[in-house]
């Protein structure tokens, strides 16, 4: 970890600060620098011998930070467990504001061509489906998930996570579009440690926004402690708002945790149920729920919610863990994919996700990207169930302009990333295959990252892996018997829209201090981060929040 003192000047005030910057080989003291010039921000970090460790130089606005919460990306972040390279200065539940004005934002933490305005987007699919969909919000609410498919462009970086300057600095650039004001006129407007909830919270609303309820459906939070309470809270706020006609209104909503004292706290949220799913008691609860968020952030979650579930596990985590045999779910959840069975009878998956919240394949209403070709990669492992290949591409036959592709996935990565032109090339705005059908959970590592050097799947963000195997009554790996039998889909889901979540606190005041309440434990300066982060990774703290004198 690298200790930074900053410097930084603006018109006649001076002001010498500290931060923390991860190193892979440890702590190392440095100094930085920050500079404006010419509508130019750039931060510059060095050791104590003067020899530069980073530089950031950007087009961005300077923002001084108020407040930032730390969550297990964090701690994951600097214990190297994510694939995102050193140094790294961490933090991007950020709540900020520029210096000499009253105006407070909420910071969006990915930045790509669409951050940097219309200019700059070029043929980049992802930023132009954003740029796309903004200019259509009016038409319908579900394209306002739709207008976030840039966190997922090729090029994208995200702040306090992957070569950005994060929170846990009390200054950071951050694009003009990633700016989203805070009303003044909010009851919640002038605590910034609440405030700072807008990020996760946003993405829990993302998590139900994009999770297809039935009527009187069992509904389990799994790991209700940070991201998981704010979820928790989010799911009971929304049944209690939702039109009396909706499949949310009839929904069972249960607290599952491990320790008692954090259901204790869930209660004050008002779920139907708190379950103490202790050894022992797990057992009684298998397949008793059509829908398990898992929150856990561990490998033991994870496969608590695969036993609890008989329909849907939604991954919020991203904990770099292997389970189940498979190593790249930390992959499969910052790309949002899904894991679906189908078998004969079935309609196309593609029916099914094209209307769905957020999906990409919304993006075929949008007038540039009409009569776009849907591209589907069919893996050679596939050739072992021929006759439920045969019924897949009958089943797709009710959709227009899909091509289908069999090659290697390795070969495949190569081929998306040659294109130049994609619309061109294949008719699509995006270099990437809209499926991916495949035969086994063996193809899983290699249809999420093909290779170790490339960060990058030849499945396009937001898309589903499916699976046409048969059930093997054989294999001991229970993930494996429920999706080959049909009965389990493994979905996920990333960062949300943080007017979402602004608005949700915004109203209601009284929930809003009460998460406040529950969830934030402890409180650091930004010159504790060492130890924030290694209090926020105990047993004994819920949340920490950093804030600034």
């Amino acid at each position: 970890t690298l200790r930074v003192v900053f410097t930084y000047s603006l018109l006649f005030m001076v002001a010498n600060f500290e931060l923390w910057v991860k190193q892979q080989d440890g702590w190392v003291d440095a100094v930085g620098s920050i500079e404006e010039s010419n509508d130019n921000v750039t931060i510059t970090v060095r050791d104590q011998n003067g020899n530069q460790i980073m530089e950031q130089r950007e087009s961005w606005k300077l923002i001084k930070v108020l407040a930032c919460g730390l969550c297990a990306t964090d701690i994951a972040s600097v214990e190297g467990l994510l694939p995102f390279p050193f140094p790294l200065v961490a933090g991007h539940e950020i709540i900020g504001t520029q210096e000499g004005s009253n105006q407070k934002y909420a910071v969006e933490i990915n930045a790509a061509h669409w951050s940097e305005g219309d200019q700059n987007i070029g043929q980049c699919g992802w930023c132009l489906a954003t740029q796309e969909s903004e200019s259509l919000v009016s038409r319908s609410t579900t394209i306002v998930q739709v207008s976030s498919m840039h966190i997922h462009c090729a090029s994208r970086r995200t702040i306090g996570i992957d070569r950005i300057i994060g929170g846990t600095s009390p200054f950071v650039a951050v694009p003009a579009r990633n700016l989203i004001s805070i009303p003044t006129n909010l009851p919640i407007s002038s605590d910034n440690a609440l405030l700072a909830l807008c990020e996760p919270m946003a993405a829990a609303i993302q998590a139900i926004g994009v999770t297809e309820f039935l009527h009187e459906d069992r509904v389990a939070v799994l790991g209700p402690r940070r991201l998981g309470m704010l979820l928790l809270a989010c799911l009971i706020e929304l049944r209690r708002t939702a039109e009396n006609s909706s499949a949310l209104k009839s929904i069972q909503i249960h607290a599952i945790h491990r320790r008692a004292e954090i259901l204790t706290l869930c209660q004050r949220l008002g779920p139907d149920e708190c379950i103490n799913i202790s050894e022992g008691v797990e057992a009684k609860h298998e397949d008793k729920y059509q829908i398990v968020f898992d929150c856990t952030g561990t490998s033991s979650g994870f496969e608590t919610a695969v036993r609890l579930s008989n329909r849907v596990v939604h991954l919020k985590s991203t904990c770099g863990s292997t389970s189940f045999g498979c190593k790249e779910w930390t992959a499969f959840v910052v790309d949002e994919f899904s894991l679906i069975p189908w078998k004969s009878g079935s309609p196309s998956p593609l029916q099914s996700f094209r209307f769905s919240p957020s999906s990409p394949y919304l993006l075929d209403m949008f007038p540039r990207m009409k009569n776009r070709k849907f591209h589907i990669l069919v893996t050679p492992s596939t050739r072992k169930c021929p006759q439920a290949l045969c019924d897949f591409k009958d089943a797709c036959d009710a959709i227009d302009s899909v091509d289908f592709h069999e090659m290697e996935l390795k070969e495949a990565l190569q081929f998306v990333q040659s294109m130049e032109n994609p619309m061109e090339e294949w008719s699509s705005p995006f270099p990437r295959f809209d499926l991916v059908l495949t035969h086994s959970l063996t193809e899983f590592d290699s249809v999420v990252r093909p290779t170790s050097t490339s960060r990058e799947s030849p499945l396009l963000s937001r898309s589903p892996i499916v699976v046409l195997g048969e059930q093997d009554p054989q294999c001991g790996n229970i993930l494996q018997r429920k999706v080959m039998s049909g009965t389990l889909q493994i979905r996920s889901s990333r960062c949300g829209h943080l007017p979402n979540a602004i608005s949700l606190l915004g109203e209601n005041a009284s929930l809003a201090h009460t998460i406040k309440e529950l969830i934030i434990s402890h409180y650091a300066g930004f010159h504790e981060f060492p130890e924030a982060i290694q209090l926020a990774s105990s047993s004994a703290c819920t949340k920490v929040v950093l804030t600034a004198p």
